[in-house]
């Protein structure tokens, strides 16, 4: 039988969202039908199965074997202290699956992207004496990108040096105007 630990280590090792393929959903609704798979084999059903009490259970099992760490992370801060219901609800855990996959998938492109522009210009070039080398490879371009963060860095302490305001003027009080036994104003 499972204990708690071998269950997760199970899980870990065989669930994860393929961030790689293109249609995230599929990807996702994979993931759901690799579960529920693998439950059936190994006879867990008792254990996760669909009813309300197992139901945080299952969702939790759901929400901490998901592969990509970052992924991971992700789903359990937006379960954590945007949507506390998806943690005993796993159609909406589903959908916040989906949604920050999609967000990942969608970082991977861009990284994908500036990986290839830096590529792009890493162009080779002949020397005179027939060998190629490299006129801009990321090495080159990097002291840029430090030189350019340096500057922010510098920006951002000057603007944190800057004097604290002065202290804000204490208001003048107006002396209380002093009323006599019927009611007048006496000053």
């Amino acid at each position: 039988m499972f204990t708690s630990l071998t269950l997760m280590r199970f899980f870990r090792q065989h669930l994860n969202v393929d961030l790689r393929e293109y249609d995230i959903d599929a990807s996702v609704l994979k993931y759901y039908s690799d579960f529920s798979t693998l439950m059936e084999e190994n006879g867990l059903g008792k254990i996760l199965g669909r009813y309300n009490g197992r139901m945080k259970l299952r969702c939790t099992v759901l929400g901490d074997n998901l592969e990509p760490k970052m992924l991971r992370e992700d789903v359990q801060r937006h379960l954590k202290y945007e949507c506390r219901e998806a943690k005993c609800n796993d159609f909406a855990l589903f959908d916040i699956i989906k949604e920050k996959a999609r967000a990942q998938h969608k970082y991977h492109v861009l990284a994908q992207d500036h990986k290839a522009k830096l590529d792009c210009f890493a162009k080779k070039d002949k020397s005179p004496d027939g060998t190629a080398i490299r006129e801009r490879s990321p090495d080159t371009a990097r002291p840029q990108l430090e030189f350019r963060a340096l500057e922010a860095l510098r920006v951002l302490a000057a603007l944190m040096e800057v004097p604290s305001p002065k202290q804000p003027r204490r208001r003048l009080r107006r002396p209380k105007r002093a009323v006599g036994i019927t009611g007048d104003r006496i000053g």
